[in-house]
């Protein structure tokens, strides 16, 4: 029995990955985050924010990434990645929201 509903548990939260993975990115575009920002390189069509991936890759390990992100997402900021001023995600996304962003952007490989 408890393997059972063990199974049931893992196949759960594998069906709930794909819808999560399919969030996140709207949750960029509810946050306004899109205009500058993508998830991966467009090619020719290049964005004045970084690609969320290398957002990553800079933060991967960092004790403190996810509140800094989440920080960055809420209140804006700038100097991290050249001269361009990221202003606040408007609409103001939620807390919940925004560390629901944090989290993807730095789980992206």
């Amino acid at each position: 029995m408890k393997r059972r509903i063990a199974g049931w548990v893992l196949a759960g939260c594998c069906a709930a990955l794909p819808a999560m993975a399919e969030e996140m990115p709207a949750l960029g575009k509810k946050g306004n985050c899109t205009p500058c920002h993508d998830v991966d390189a467009a090619p020719g069509k290049p964005k004045l924010g970084p690609i969320f991936r290398e957002v990553a890759k800079k933060y991967r390990g960092q004790a403190d990434a996810e509140k800094m992100l989440m920080d960055r997402i809420a209140k804006g900021g700038g100097g991290k990645w050249g001269n361009a001023v990221m202003p606040p995600s408007s609409p103001a996304l939620s807390e919940v929201d925004t560390k629901s962003l944090a989290q993807y952007i730095l789980s992206l490989k």
